[in-house]
């Protein structure tokens, strides 16, 4: 009777508000049972096809490009999708071949809901002890994330069913991946060991796990504390970059050190990331320290000059572009000019203080310039443009309340489409479409609160995840 209650009041609270009408095999073990609490909704039988955007920027590089055509100009949300009671979203959508946008909350729920209406498919709670679970990764007919303690679980994209799960490691307290990653049958993730010098951030080690062999390649414990996590990989080589602005680079298939190369030094770090080009080099943001508030409730990455730095695979500097008293908070991502060529963008803007932080307001730089989205040729760095956000008068981020706490980056990573639209969130809520060609506005929309996620998109449609709520435009 009371799993009859539970999941009736769990129904209540996975709502859609409908705005208009919408005109590799898997690789998993038999499920286990009573593992995790779930909530299967009616699954509709429909082939599936190639995942359209499996993981956070799209691909094993990450570099948030994609020739599918999202073809929006923002002008009207299809769907909205609310997230109940006081969690957030700070996870960025992965959509799978069933025609499903899958998302996780600060709850501990990894959930799907239905492109076409953004009507709820199934919900599982896999008890995340952490701020959030993390983007999952798509392959085949599953999806793959952990629960911020150790675990690896599997889980079917077509009805949420656990397939199965691992403890990986002794995690004793909440810091794994920020987002799954991998290539091929091995997935890539940061977890934590008790006993590591440090537990912060998103984790003290980076794990390889094969899928079809079931066990644990390797761990590699950082050198360089990461934050929000997100392995790449180019051919047999994976590459991590530190909250320090720090790159390393590992052999895929034993975890061993290739190269590593330092970050700048505390207190200021990054929130960033890195990307991976077509054109084979690596991309990795970065702050120094200038004039960090080292105070009680101090962010660092609210603070110093910015940096994105271009390292080949030798790991060899090829140019830096720094940006003064402007940190760089988000990952690059690297896309194809109608000109020929590539181009490299990022966001730049002082990264909001802790919702808690209010009494050190008063130590804050003010946010009194626009928060800025910038390109550079990918090859040179020679600017291409800027675009300039509305001036953000408060020290926080929409939507942002004492008991809805929202605590985004100032920039999501952007999303680039073929037809060479960019599509980026930002800390007042908006998600904005301009021109990756020439940074021209396109158009926006007002979620209403902060966004963390980095947009995702299928032919046709994207989707937009802020803390509060899920948005899918169509074309």
């Amino acid at each position: 009777m009371k799993s009859h209650i539970l999941a009736v009041v769990a129904l209540l609270a996975f709502a859609t508000k409908p705005c208009s009408a919408a005109g590799d095999a898997g690789n998993c073990a038999p499920a286990s049972a009573n593992s995790f609490l779930q909530l299967h909704l009616k699954v509709e039988s429909r082939e599936l096809k190639p995942n359209p955007w499996p993981q956070k920027n799209g691909d094993s590089l990450r570099t948030g490009h994609s020739e599918l055509i999202a073809g929006t100009n923002l002008r009207k949300a299809a769907w909205v999708y609310n997230e109940p009671g006081n969690s957030v979203i700070y996870a960025s959508p992965v959509l799978d071949g069933f025609g499903n946008v899958v998302l996780t909350s600060t709850n501990g729920s990894v959930f799907s809901l239905r492109v076409k209406d953004g009507s709820p498919n199934w919900m599982v709670s896999i008890g995340s002890a952490q701020p959030a679970v993390p983007t999952p990764i798509l392959i085949g007919d599953a999806l793959y994330t952990t629960n911020g303690m150790g675990a690896l679980y599997c889980i079917s994209l077509s009805d949420g069913a656990e397939r199965w799960h691992r403890q990986l490691t002794d995690a004793s307290s909440g810091g794994d991946a920020f987002s799954m990653g991998g290539s091929g049958n091995i997935l890539l993730f940061a977890s934590t060991r008790s006993g590591d010098s440090y537990m912060g951030g998103s984790g003290s080690r980076l794990l390889a796990f094969n899928i079809v062999e079931n066990r644990t390649l390797w761990e590699f414990k950082f050198i360089e504390e990461p934050f929000n996590s997100l392995p790449a990989v180019l051919g047999g080589q994976v590459f991590i970059a530190s909250k320090m602005g720090g790159l390393t680079c590992l052999d895929l298939d034993t975890g061993t050190k290739i190269w590593h190369q330092e970050g700048f030094a505390a207190p200021a770090f990054t929130t960033g990331g890195m990307a991976i080009g077509p054109n084979g080099l690596i991309y990795v943001t970065g702050n120094s320290d200038r004039g960090c508030l080292n105070v009680l409730e101090s962010n660092p990455s609210n603070c110093g000059d910015g940096h994105l730095r271009a390292w080949d695979k030798a790991g060899r500097l090829q140019w830096n572009r720094t940006f003064s008293n402007v940190p760089s908070n988000n990952a690059p991502s690297v896309y194809p000019l109608a000109s020929g060529g590539y181009a490299v963008t990022i966001g730049l803007g002082r990264n909001p203080p802790s919702p808690a932080s209010s009494d050190w307001d008063f130590l804050m730089p003010a946010r009194d310039s626009p928060d800025q989205v910038v390109a550079f040729n990918a090859t040179t760095g020679e600017s291409l443009w800027a675009f300039d956000a509305p001036v953000w008068s408060s020290q926080f981020g929409a939507g942002s309340t004492g008991n809805k706490v929202c605590w985004p980056d100032t920039w999501s990573n952007a999303l680039i489409d073929g037809a060479g639209t960019l599509y980026i969130g930002w800390l007042g809520g908006e998600v904005f479409a301009i021109s990756g060609d020439t940074g021209a506005f396109i158009g926006s929309y007002n979620t209403t609160s902060s966004i963390q996620g980095a947009p995702g998109l299928d032919s046709g449609v994207l989707v937009v995840a802020s803390c509060n709520n899920v948005a899918a435009f169509f074309a």
